[in-house]
């Protein structure tokens, strides 16, 4: 059985922005969704397993990945119907998600605009629920198409079927790693109507949705690193959140803590950048590796001299014990260690 593309010892290194060394046992581009069946009897027949790589920009890849990396880039973005007010999209999971972004906007299709820049594929987008300045996937989304990794079935599920939290889907919770997304469902307005609730962006009034999104860019690159020039997976640790009577207590000793109430009033977001930046760690690059919070926003861990997944997860791992030390508050990883 014959697979496009197929490659064996398969450099991933530049596939992910994280630049960690790391080489799959077997790799396949992905462009049709016959591929993609195809590809999956092959790794059935020899009983290997498979996992999927967008743009590789919210995982640590292990030096070796082994069984067949499935290099996910279907394409395409159809209108399945649309309304005076509202217009619902199928678009393939391949696509870029800020190329999606800008899409949108040109077509007059409004709500993706806070999520601008964010790296990555739409088919990843709904396994962290992708989230920015007050906007997240789930506020837009209807459903996603997906196929078994085991069975090669397809199966669609809806929102509830998801289970979006903050940053949490099913996808990285009991079905992790049994899935790959060909497809995902969104319901845009037709309408621009801005949500304007994030700090950076309150002052703002935007005359257009290019206007907005141009805005969002020049923040995210005012304190995020550009990964073709200095490796990093994006926000590295997820914002932790504690019960509210905690986060109150430790008002009292740091007034300026950012909390952020969840609506049940019981618990509260805390930024997980402010805790590391507080500890005094924003800047503090490891001797050795170079590896550390970058120096414009404390949340992003910088790997600048491309060293192994293992001396990256060492250092995140040390930065959460400094953190937890503080404030007792544990913070975790939002990437995924790949596979």
């Amino acid at each position: 059985m014959m697979i496009p593309t197929l490659h064996a010892d398969f450099d991933l290194q530049r596939y992910h922005t994280l630049a960690c060394p790391s080489v799959a046992e077997y790799a396949v581009t992905v462009t049709e969704r016959s591929h993609l069946s195809t590809a999956l009897a092959w790794a059935k027949q020899r009983a290997l397993p498979v996992q999927v790589i967008g743009e590789g920009s919210n995982l640590v890849p292990r030096d070796v990945v082994p069984g067949l990396t499935v290099i996910n880039r279907l394409s395409g973005v159809r209108v399945l119907k649309q309304t005076a007010d509202q217009v619902e999209l199928r678009v393939a999971g391949g696509v870029s998600w800020h190329w999606l972004v800008l899409f949108c906007s040109a077509q007059h299709w409004y709500g993706l605009e806070n999520l601008a820049l964010i790296p990555g594929t739409v088919g990843a987008a709904p396994v962290q629920n992708i989230g920015a300045y007050g906007v997240e996937l789930c506020d837009v989304f209807v459903s996603l198409d997906a196929v078994n990794i085991r069975s090669g079935e397809q199966h669609s599920f809806s929102a509830e079927d998801c289970q979006f939290g903050y940053r949490q889907s099913v996808f990285k919770g009991v079905e992790e790693g049994a899935w790959i997304i060909t497809a995902v469902t969104l319901r845009l307005s037709r309408r621009f109507a801005p949500n304007l609730t994030y700090g950076p962006l309150a002052d703002l009034n935007p005359a257009s949705s290019a206007e907005l999104i141009e805005h969002v860019i020049a923040v995210r690159q005012s304190k995020l690193p550009d990964p073709a020039l200095i490796p990093n997976a994006g926000s590295f640790f997820t914002n932790p959140i504690i019960p509210i009577a905690q986060a109150r207590s430790l008002q009292q000793t740091y007034a300026a803590m950012p909390v952020y109430p969840t609506a049940d009033g019981e618990f509260a977001k805390v930024a997980a950048g402010w805790l590391i930046e507080q500890a005094g760690l924003r800047g503090d690059y490891a001797a050795d590796t170079g590896i550390g919070p970058y120096e414009k926003q404390a949340l992003v861990l910088v790997n600048p001299q491309r060293v192994a997944s293992s001396k990256v997860m060492a250092r995140a791992q040390e930065i959460a014990q400094i953190v937890e030390d503080k404030f007792g508050i544990s913070i975790v990883p939002e990437p995924r260690l790949f596979p």
